[in-house]
């Protein structure tokens, strides 16, 4: 949050929602690239009447949506969206891949006609044009390269601590953790 302030040169009180517009205000689609953490948002422009709904890098909080005729419903919540579908009705193919491979289709539900925003996807509705799109996939080239286990250290230390940092100057959440065992419990 601090390197965003000072790159789009705004206030660093600002609270994270207030954060998320000011980035989508300046990099509009990319917007989601840009930040960190977690993270999910919905931006609704009057001038255009375009709707932007961005989702984190790990999808951390889901966000599932009904698009009916010219309407898009959101929700973190299936719940919320079962009244906008003409009826409740299981998505069997979806039960099937789940119960045989444990995965399915990165944008199904165990609802028919309800859908999944994916990590690091972005989904924008300008009156009749709608589309999903992925705005991040990691690099697994940079990560298979030969380094050592010093080097393998400190860039996991690096890495950790920067993400324990980031952490701490979030100013609208208290965080509390609980290490148990593995890599990072080491740390």
């Amino acid at each position: 949050k601090n390197e965003l302030s000072k790159s789009m040169k705004i206030k660093n009180d600002l609270s994270n929602a207030q954060t998320a517009l000011e980035c989508y205000k300046l990099y509009k689609d990319r917007a989601p690239f840009k930040l960190k953490g977690f993270f999910r948002f919905i931006i609704f422009n009057e001038n255009d009447s375009s709707l932007f709904v961005a989702n984190d890098h790990l999808g951390s909080k889901p966000l599932y949506f009904v698009k009916k005729n010219n309407l898009v419903c959101i929700s973190g919540v299936i719940n919320n969206l079962i009244a906008f579908t003409d009826k409740k009705e299981i998505n069997f193919e979806r039960l099937r891949d789940y119960l045989i491979y444990f995965s399915g289709k990165p944008y199904d539900t165990f609802f028919k006609h309800i859908l999944r925003l994916p990590p690091a996807h972005f989904l924008k509705a300008v009156k009749e044009k709608f589309f999903i799109k992925k705005y991040f996939q990691f690099d697994h080239s940079q990560a298979a390269q030969n380094f050592s286990s010093e080097e393998f250290a400190y860039e996991f230390k690096k890495i950790f601590f920067n993400a324990i940092d980031s952490l701490s100057t979030r100013n609208d959440l208290i965080y509390g953790t609980a290490l148990s065992g593995g890599l990072d419990s080491s740390a």
